[in-house]
């Protein structure tokens, strides 16, 4: 509330309310309260009010949205509040937008009455001016002499409020902006009465109390935090070549500054100051996050210090100055807690994070919190979801803050820690134990309502709880390194964040060797090559289960000896490693032959080896014991595990009918124990048998729902091989413009996560739907991509494959010639792989390229030994299609005479049906 009656004004402020200069046009300039200028007509028995205010900004860029509701507000038409208030952090462009608006509006003829500037200095050292002499410097600009401003509060008030009135009346609707207001106080008063006046206010605060309309500005869009830099480059330098030469430099600038404009415009009179600096040599100056805000000053040497919020005229630009001044005005709570929310690494953070950090209640820290908001220190975003974020450079000055006070410092990194590791340990529990039924054992509390909640607390944290395990690390918390980052890490695994498990897996085992701790190092060993696994670095997998097993046998710890043997083998699987992975996996049936479950697990493990070895009959007896065994113990989602890697030997042996049989029972079980992963699986699983019998649109229905289970689990190597499968299905079914989209993305995927096999797969999906499309240049350059990525990694199947699909390719193209020698080439790569079917496949493909190059004769043979193996196979349909080309090559041979011009023998070591397996 604001005092009836006021003290006096002293004399020496009296004496600084008398001094006045001539400005041009017959207006005078009023100096107020120190820094407070007001700018309006000199006193005349008649006054006339002008549009008094300081130059709008040269170019105001990326505030349109904003420009265009203030106008809303400011039209004196409009039956809206009559107060807006602009609100931000320091140095984010407030007094620009206010001014911009500001003369915009009187420029489209709302304020006839006049347009009156107060600049408040809410947040100079020295304090703002008290709503009395902002009245009396108000009351001499719209004409009041001097000597006729009366003493009291309210007797000013009435005067200025009769003075709108009568200059409305006479003129028309008047706009005072008042600019920087540190409180509601000094601008309460200044509310008009009357409709039509506005009142346009900015400040670093929210001023609720106020009857107002709150605009709150943020941090330009990188676009235009780039059209910021240059257009003031080139204001000062118009042909300044740097903007144009450095477009990466400028964008990594923009991004150092956290597009925040203050940043900007130092960063841009930093180079406007030096012609010869290049862009990416001041990025580099940025670069170091700890000396950031020490290089984002920029002084022209006259040394003036306005104290202003780095925008006065005659001081120097400075963003940590600027920040200071509100931290200046915090209480000592409030101080406190902005040292302390700088302690936690992430990019925002929780309420329950924040009590932790200040060691309070959540009420207490909501309350908090909530009046840095009010002071546009940081922002609840989205509001009411009870997360907080702060500008980058304002966390960078908390941040300095609280490391002048190293023991506070580390009292609040220890708690938040440990509400970050038990909150951690509690959704852990959860999700470990859904798949199995059991209850949670370590949320005593109550704090998730299941795997999903759990799931959902880790996914709005993790960027936060990734950064925490190396902060503890270094901070030398080691035991909240490793039991954290242990959690983390499964985590992290469960989603599919696998190069963020690397390095969380890494930070832990160097907590853990520090330690001297042998089980929290194998742990960490055993996690990191989960990782490495997942990211494709498969030898070094291989290196750190070794390393793990070491210590197993040293702690004796049998039980998790067999996982990390059944781990291992699994690695050496995809390597191709055959023999090796049959004998870690068949040492590790024998540890665990008194442990059923773990015994069912290793011989499902077994069995994709050895199916994969081509020992189809011994994967088979590995399989059905390990289905017995999950029976036997009620495993109902380890039991639908082994019945989908049966049905895939059945697909690779083209037992379609019982694949299709055992994919389905499998997606069943997963469907009815809520198992969305395995689900996953065997959908894709599902999908490839429906694609290869020709069934395309349920094949399509199926890595459909996979793509969408995929991508609600976060999963993207799922998701990239569910749009690679889809791409495929899409194919077959004729639909290539729409397969084109999908094997777009599942390359851009399997490039991001650096999977070179999944990636030639999935170009080969793209290369054919793109000649098939009719873009043939495309498809062919795709599939030569593909080619080279297989023949890099020495893939034999990978560039056999390619080059079957190069073939069709030439052959569509009419490249006749390149066509047979690129079926010639798969076809000699299949048989080297012991793939008869696909070799089987290459002759069809030779014997079709012949017949349309006017070679028929040869073609005859190709298709009659190709019949002949997929008879041997029990692929009737393949052989009738062999068959029919065969009979397509010979009318074609005798239309022709009986020979072909230029005659072709059988490719050298073509299988014979003996050499075939068995069907």
């Amino acid at each position: 509330m604001l005092p009836e009656v006021p003290p006096p004004v002293p004399p020496q402020v009296s004496q600084k309310i008398s001094q006045k200069a001539e400005a041009s046009g017959g207006s005078s300039v009023y100096q107020a309260a120190g820094d407070l200028y007001v700018v309006g007509e000199a006193p005349r028995p008649a006054p006339q009010a002008l549009a008094s205010l300081p130059p709008a900004p040269a170019a105001l860029v990326g505030r349109d949205g904003e420009t265009g509701e203030l106008l809303g507000l400011l039209d004196p038409r409009g039956a809206g509040p009559s107060v807006a208030v602009i609100t931000g952090t320091a140095g984010v462009g407030k007094t620009a937008l206010a001014l911009h608006a500001a003369h915009e509006a009187t420029a489209r003829g709302w304020f006839p009455g006049g347009a009156l500037f107060a600049p408040l200095h809410g947040y100079d050292g020295e304090g703002e001016p008290s709503v009395e002499q902002v009245l009396a410097a108000l009351l001499r600009a719209v004409g009041v002499p001097g000597e006729d401003v009366p003493a009291g509060f309210a007797e000013r008030l009435g005067l200025f409020r009769s003075e709108l009135s009568r200059r409305a009346a006479e003129h028309g609707p008047v706009l005072v902006l008042a600019d920087d207001a540190g409180s509601s106080g000094p601008v309460g008063a200044l509310v008009p009465a009357q409709p039509g006046h506005r009142l346009l206010v900015t400040s670093r605060r929210t001023l609720a109390d106020l009857p107002a309309r709150a605009v709150a500005l943020g941090e330009l869009d990188a676009a235009s935090g780039a059209g910021l830099v240059t257009g003031t480059l080139r204001l000062v330098r118009p042909g300044d070549p740097r903007p144009a030469a450095e477009p990466e430099a400028v964008d990594a600038l923009v991004a150092a500054c956290g597009r925040l404009p203050l940043a900007l415009r130092v960063s841009a009179a930093l180079l406007a100051s030096d012609p010869g600096l290049p862009v990416a040599a001041l990025v580099a100056d940025l670069a170091d996050a700890r000396g950031r805000l020490s290089q984002l000053v920029y002084d022209d040497g006259d040394g003036g210090e306005d104290g202003s919020d780095g925008n006065g005229p005659g001081g120097p630009l400075a963003v940590r100055a600027a920040f200071e001044l509100s931290y200046r005005r915090l209480r000592p709570e409030l101080a406190r807690t902005f040292r302390l929310l700088a302690v936690d690494p992430g990019s925002d953070l929780s309420t329950a994070a924040a009590a932790a950090l200040t060691g309070g209640t959540l009420r207490g820290a909501r309350r908090s919190l909530a009046g840095l908001a009010a002071h546009s220190l940081l922002a609840e975003q989205p509001v009411g979801g009870d997360r907080w974020r702060m500008h980058d450079l304002i966390r960078l000055y908390g941040a300095e803050l609280s490391a002048a006070e190293p023991e506070e410092r580390q009292a609040a990194l220890a708690r938040l820690l440990g509400h970050y590791g038990a909150t951690a340990a509690a959704a852990g529990s959860h999700i470990r134990r859904a798949r199995s039924g059991e209850n949670p054992a370590d949320d005593d509390e109550g704090r998730f309502r299941g795997r999903e909640d759990a799931l959902a607390w880790f996914d709005e944290e993790r960027v936060n709880l990734v950064a925490s395990v190396p902060l503890a690390l270094s901070a030398g918390l080691l035991r909240d390194a490793t039991g954290l980052g242990s959690c983390v890490t499964e985590y992290l695994h469960e989603r599919h964040h696998d190069e963020e498990a690397v390095v969380t897996a890494r930070a832990v085992l160097e907590a853990a060797r520090l330690l001297e701790d042998r089980d929290a190092e194998v742990s960490a060993l055993c996690n990191l090559a989960v990782s490495l696994r997942a990211v494709h670095r498969l030898e070094d997998a291989v290196r750190t289960y070794r390393d793990a097993l070491e210590i197993h046998r040293e702690l004796r710890n049998g039980v998790k000896q067999t996982t990390a043997s059944n781990n291992l083998g699994l690695v050496l699987l995809d390597l191709h490693r055959f023999d090796e992975a049959v004998e870690v996996l068949t040492g590790a049936v024998e540890l665990c032959s008194d442990d059923p479950r773990m015994r069912a697990v290793v011989l499902n493990s077994l069995g994709r080896v050895l199916a994969a070895a081509d020992r189809t009959g011994d994967a088979i007896l590995a399989y059905e014991e390990a289905v017995g065994l999950h029976r036997e113990a009620g495993n109902r989602p380890r039991e639908a595990d082994v019945l989908n890697n049966l049905g895939r030997l059945c697909r690779n042996n083209r037992w379609f009918d019982q694949a299709v049989q055992l994919h389905t029972r499998a997606l069943e079980i997963y469907r009815e124990v809520g198992d969305q992963v395995g689900e996953g699986y065997a959908l894709s699983s599902l999908g490839l048998v429906l694609t290869l019998t020709e069934r395309h649109e349920e094949a399509i229905e199926a890595h459909t729902l996979d793509v969408e289970l995929c991508r609600e689990q976060h999963h993207r190597h799922g998701e990239a091989q569910a749009l690679s499968n889809l791409a495929q299905a899409l194919v077959g079914a004729g639909r290539h413009l729409e397969a084109v989209g999908h094997a777009e993305r599942a390359v851009a995927l399997f490039r991001a996560l650096g999977y070179r096999r999944g990636e030639g797969v999935a170009l080969s999906h793209l290369g054919t739907a793109l000649v098939f499309s009719g873009r043939l240049a495309e498809g062919i350059e795709a599939h030569e991509t593909d080619l080279r990525l297989a023949t890099e990694d020495d893939d034999r199947k990978g560039r056999a494959s390619a080059w079957q699909s190069l073939g069709t390719a030439y052959r569509i193209a009419g490249r006749h010639a390149e066509s047979i020698r690129a079926y010639r080439l798969a076809f000699e790569l299949f048989g080297e792989a012991g793939d008869i079917h696909s070799t089987a496949g290459a002759l069809v493909n030779l014997g079709h390229v012949l017949t349309k190059a006017g070679r028929p004769a040869s073609a005859v043979e190709f298709h009659a030994r190709a019949a002949e193996l997929f008879h041997a196979l029990g692929d009737p349909e393949s052989a009738a299609r062999a068959e029919a080309g065969r009979a397509a090559a010979q009318a074609a041979t005798a239309e022709q005479g009986g020979t072909d011009p230029e005659d072709a023998a059988a490719p050298d070591g073509a299988p014979d049906a003996e050499g075939a397996p068995d069907g």
